[in-house]
């Protein structure tokens, strides 16, 4: 896989968690009936998500996998 390639392969899988991520906390928080032990669990796994995103999938660790 060449470099151009992983880089735009990580710009998607970042983006969409991203995506993913601010979808979640904004029908948790926008919606009343949403604040259930169930659904605030999954607005905590999205929080969750987006540190291990900006955690591991920062511009400073991609080149040890390259």
């Amino acid at each position: 896989m060449g470099a151009a390639t992983a880089t735009a392969l990580h710009v998607r899988v970042d983006a969409g968690m991203q995506g993913g991520s601010l979808t979640t906390w904004t029908v948790v928080s926008r919606n009343k009936f949403m604040h259930k032990a169930t659904h605030i669990y999954l607005f905590n796994l999205a929080v969750s998500d987006l540190l291990v995103l900006l955690s591991a999938f920062n511009p400073a660790s991609t080149w040890l996998s390259l």
